[in-house]
């Protein structure tokens, strides 16, 4: 495993890690903040060891970039929960643990003598969280689920991309990820919560939901217009709501949902005297004619420079951002003055470059 530098702002918890590779960045993030994390793996090793990229180009299960990159921040013991003396030397950690966190089918660990009901009567101010496909109830709690389940359940694959197109999923398990980083703040909740209480509790994650509420501009959609997104080719829902090319050849994204927001476009950013019209503050006007919205926007787009456009929208309170490369956002102004890309140590791959925690406190 790998240390990085913290705020230690959770240093007084204690995280039991017992999930797979699409529930680990969960324990990461509180590990980062400063959580003692012990990761339970089994004999022979975690299966995402085995995932590719390899640092090297060598295929090791000490060299997996994924892995790494997923468990750092933790400390390593491995035990089999098949194996009655390993159990219970879990239910040993689980009663000294502040939160526990498992990402197995429901009621798999309570099979076993893990799951929340029989370890609370040992632990009682445990939070107990579970990372799921579908929760641990309902009609679909039992079906299994990836990340390609998620981001299909969930409605993004149906809901984004071009309609001249077939669907694409995005990359990185990035539905997963968000489900993590949910549970991770539920967590946190379930510990707040602890201190009025002294009691604990089963915080339950379901990658659909987490997915559905990271898409919550399509369920506003709906239950104002009972209208269901589909994916709209190269428009979005609303004018100004795209990407757009630059003078420079790079790319601007704009995201304007607000009505003061497309009103500081227009007028203190674009200067345009057709789009400053009150009539462009009504948004079904601008659902209804999101294609002339975008002629105008990618006009003045190819007229200025990226960072140009971005500074100026910024400047005025609206939402746009660059696209970056993976190269131009390592040495873009915001993350080296935050500090964002630290150097850490492996006891394999040896010294490396990384992003830091997700955030960072005083």
């Amino acid at each position: 495993m790998t240390t990085s530098p913290s705020s230690a702002a959770l240093d007084h918890l204690r995280v039991l890690d017992l999930t797979s590779y699409l529930g680990q960045m969960c324990a990461r993030v509180l590990g980062d903040l400063g959580a003692d994390v012990i990761k339970v793996e089994p004999p022979g090793g975690d299966p995402a060891r085995l995932l590719p990229p390899f640092a090297g180009e060598q295929r090791d299960p000490e060299r997996s970039l994924r892995f790494i990159n997923a468990n750092r921040s933790k400390r390593s013991v491995v035990l089999d929960m098949n194996a009655p003396g390993d159990r219970d030397q879990i239910r040993a950690l689980a009663e000294r643990s502040d939160i526990l966190i498992e990402d197995f089918a429901p009621g798999h660990l309570a099979g076993l003598g893990l799951g929340y009901q029989e370890l609370r009567q040992h632990n009682p101010g445990l939070v107990y969280v579970s990372i799921t496909p579908f929760g641990q109830t309902g009609p679909y709690s039992g079906f299994k689920g990836g990340e390609l389940v998620a981001q299909s359940s969930g409605g993004v694959i149906m809901a984004d991309g071009d309609d001249g197109m077939r669907p694409c999923m995005p990359p990185y398990e990035i539905a997963s990820q968000v489900a993590c980083l949910q549970a991770a703040y539920g967590a946190l909740l379930a510990i707040r919560a602890r201190r009025q209480t002294g009691q604990g509790q089963h915080v339950d994650v379901s990658r659909q939901e987490t997915t559905l509420s990271a898409a919550f501009p399509y369920i506003s959609r709906y239950t104002r217009e009972q209208l269901i997104s589909r994916r709209e080719g190269r428009h979005s829902q609303s004018g100004a709501v795209n990407t757009f090319r630059c003078a420079d050849g790079g790319y601007a994204n704009l995201s304007i949902y607000m009505d003061s927001h497309f009103t500081r476009l227009a007028r203190d950013v674009m200067h345009h005297p057709i789009l400053s019209e009150e009539v462009w503050l009504d948004r079904d006007v601008r659902r209804d004619n999101r294609e002339i919205i975008d002629s105008y926007v990618e006009e003045y787009a190819a007229s200025v420079k990226r960072d140009d456009f971005v500074e100026r929208g910024q400047h005025v309170g609206i939402a746009i951002v660059p696209l970056l490369t993976v190269e131009g956002f390592l040495h873009h102004p915001h993350a080296v003055e935050r500090g964002f890309f630290k150097e850490m140590e492996h006891p394999v791959i040896g010294r490396y470059r990384t992003a830091g925690p997700p955030v960072q406190l005083s």
